[in-house]
């Protein structure tokens, strides 16, 4: 079997053509760059270098051997670099395709929080639409869907809750849930039927009848903080937006469901480290308190 060091030796020596330049090239002494082209010749029974000239020259066994040497240390190095971004420090380009509704909220946080934390860490965000195909582009595709409505072969990260919202101006509309159905209410289809957990554990479904239909979730905070009405947005996204008051967090007792965040990868790939570190940041955001069983 070829030795990598003594073919890179080699392979320095066909472009340098002198084992002084090699040495000083490789920090080695001229003794040691002789030696692997020694053993190299040894182990492929045949002269690779013609020494007879002041200036190296390859023989025919030594082009066919240049030509293919550079191909497998190239291919060497490529897959120790591949390695490196599944077993080492976090770094290097990463491409995210995900839900609009998590690049407002959860992602912008986790994201900024991963670029301070990993100075090598390079991160490409983009919207994953419905019926797109980025997953065999990205490194990773980051989803939303009702709980347990995750699509196959996805991990579920965590669960988020949705908060009912609207801006201050307009909070005072929907003093009780029976309220809900004079309400301008914002979502993401025309008609709806809620599910709503009551104080004390009954559930009551509701119909809704949506006056602005908007299916973008960046689109949907942006509605809700501009006053067209009230909506459904999960907690990552806005409870920052409650905190500073520019959204009114509607009826806190009662309780209008989980989304579950999810994670798929490209066919065949399994997660680097740059996408492990994602992954673990946005379930440690979430919170263990709404972690899957799955």
């Amino acid at each position: 079997m070829l030795d990598l060091t003594d073919l890179r030796v080699f392979l320095r020596t066909a472009d340098l053509g002198s084992v002084s330049a090699v040495a000083r090239d490789l920090d080695m002494p001229k003794s040691s760059v002789s030696r692997s082209l020694s053993r190299l010749e040894g182990e492929v029974g045949s002269i690779l270098i013609d020494r007879s000239t002041r200036r190296f020259s390859l023989t025919d066994a030594g082009a066919i051997l240049h030509r293919h040497g550079r191909r497998i240390i190239a291919e060497v190095d490529e897959a120790e670099h591949a390695l490196r971004g599944y077993t080492g420090v976090p770094a290097g380009d990463m491409t995210v395709a995900a839900a609009p509704v998590l690049i407002g909220g959860l992602l912008s946080k986790v994201a900024a929080d991963l670029i301070n934390a990993h100075p090598g860490l390079n991160l490409t965000i983009v919207p994953a639409t419905v019926g797109s195909s980025e997953r065999g582009e990205t490194d990773v595709r980051l989803e939303v869907a009702a709980v347990g409505n995750a699509v196959d072969q996805s991990r579920v990260l965590g669960r988020d809750e949705l908060w009912l919202v609207g801006a201050p101006s307009i909070g005072g509309i929907v003093q009780t849930v029976d309220g809900l159905a004079d309400a301008p209410v914002v979502f993401d289809q025309r008609r709806a039927r809620w599910l709503v957990g009551m104080p004390g554990g009954a559930t009551r479904e509701f119909s809704i009848e949506a006056r602005l239909v908007v299916q973008d979730g960046v689109g949907l905070r942006d509605l809700l903080l501009a006053g067209s009405g009230v909506g459904l947005a999960p907690r990552s996204a806005v409870a920052g937006l409650v905190e500073r008051g520019l959204l009114a967090r509607l009826l806190p007792d009662h309780a209008f469901g989980e989304l579950e965040v999810t994670a798929a990868l490209p066919a065949g790939k399994g997660p680097s480290a740059r996408v492990r570190v994602l992954l673990d940041a946005i379930a440690d955001a979430l919170g263990p308190d709404r972690l899957s069983r799955g």
